[in-house]
């Protein structure tokens, strides 16, 4: 009875979830470094932009 289970399901293997695994941990570690870059480009634009009002001349046109 056993063998015919064993024939019918193999048994599970970590190993085989692996790769996919590592591929959607880069993927999503990537993913998260543009979020992350995309946030932080935003702030600094918004910093550059304070800034330029309060520090820098007006220019006239």
């Amino acid at each position: 009875m056993l063998s015919l289970i064993a024939t019918i399901a193999p048994p599970f293997s970590f190993n085989n979830l692996l790769g996919p695994l590592m591929a959607l941990g880069l993927f999503l570690g990537a993913l998260k470094v543009l979020a992350v870059m995309g946030v932080l480009r935003r702030h600094l634009q918004k910093e550059e932009d304070s800034f330029r009002k309060s520090h820098l001349p007006r220019q006239d046109s």
